[in-house]
């Protein structure tokens, strides 16, 4: 009903307005308020081959540079949109990288040959993937055709590693639940390829999972589908 609409949207602000507040704050909220679930998934891969990580903008996204540092001592790569000011550019990007200990890569298509690069040599990259990419697939999300990027499951899928799904709950003030899941499979029993759109609509129906349990943690500012879209559905 309206009231409830009302009261996500009010919630969202509140949970957006927190993740600014809390950007000086990373390293400390990794340290004393994280509760950190299946760790172990993380150790496993980090001392193998690597994995892809993904996730959407839920609970405090820029928590994943700080936890990687403070929990598993693990060279981790992200990636970002930068903003069109390049002075706010300048401030995420030090704060996202942990003053140079993690690599932050923006989206763009130098930086994707260096992603390439990190899961072939067997390293850890994480993406979030629930902005829309005119240049992506049609995957269903939360019932209507949402312009999907395939590349973390193209890249998981193309060496092998696993791909593992990563959700991030806000509890009181500034404590998160950040929990690691079982890898959603690239490849059919048989070793055939499974199809990317196929992957993603999987990955996409975990998302919707996580924002309906909490949807005012998620952050929806960004025109996720074209109008058209939602105006024929």
């Amino acid at each position: 009903n309206d009231h409830d609409r009302q009261t996500i949207i009010k919630d969202m602000w509140d949970n957006l307005g927190r993740v600014f507040a809390e950007y000086p704050h990373l390293e400390t909220i990794a340290d004393k308020h994280i509760n950190i679930i299946n760790a172990e998934l993380v150790e496993k891969v980090r001392d193998e081959n690597g994995a892809v990580f993904f996730s959407g903008h839920l609970g405090n996204w820029e928590l994943w540079s700080a936890m990687a540092i403070r929990h598993f001592d693990a060279d981790l790569n992200i990636t970002y949109r930068a903003p069109n000011n390049p002075y706010i550019e300048k401030i995420l990007h030090n704060i996202r990288n942990i003053d140079g200990k993690i690599k932050a890569h923006p989206k763009s298509r130098e930086s994707g040959r260096k992603l390439l690069q990190v899961v072939k040599d067997g390293g850890l990259l994480a993406i979030l993937i629930d902005q829309k990419y005119n240049e992506g697939e049609s995957i269903p999300f939360f019932g209507h055709l949402a312009m999907t990027n395939p590349v973390a499951a193209q890249l998981a899928q193309r060496f092998e590693r696993p791909f593992i799904p990563v959700s991030c709950v806000r509890h009181k003030g500034a404590n998160f639940t950040i929990a690691f899941h079982a890898p959603i499979a690239t490849h059919e029993a048989n070793g055939d390829k499974r199809p990317l759109d196929d992957i993603m609509a999987e990955a996409n129906l975990l998302l919707e999972g996580w924002i309906r349990n909490n949807p005012a943690q998620w952050i929806w500012l960004h025109r996720r589908w074209d109008s058209a879209v939602l105006k024929d559905g």
